[in-house]
């Protein structure tokens, strides 16, 4: 950072960037996506135009019993999936995903 006259560098190289930078302090963080067909929540169109516009919008839960801090979760709409996700955890170098995780 302080070459590149910068505060900070962000390494996006995922969980071997400490093995590719010999850099011991450095600490992965894993997370999981699922992606969903969006033909298990449809959209739906507004009412009070009749505009035809969609409704879409992102859903973030970081309390509990949806999330938390390591846990938040969260949806997004994206075209026509849904993309559900938001776990991290750090120091975690699992490459599959748990099944756990899928329920």
């Amino acid at each position: 950072a302080h070459d590149l006259k910068c505060n900070a560098v962000v390494n996006c190289t995922g969980l071997g960037s400490n093995s590719i930078l010999s850099d011991e302090d450095m600490v992965g963080g894993r997370g999981v996506l699922l992606h969903y067909d969006r033909k298990s929540s449809p959209r739906t169109t507004t009412a009070h135009n009749g505009d035809g516009m969609h409704n879409d919008a992102a859903v973030i839960f970081d309390e509990p019993p949806w999330g938390s801090d390591t846990y938040p979760s969260y949806i997004i709409p994206r075209g026509d999936k849904l993309v559900l996700g938001g776990s991290y955890l750090e120091g975690d170098t699992e490459e599959g995903i748990r099944m756990e995780e899928r329920v």
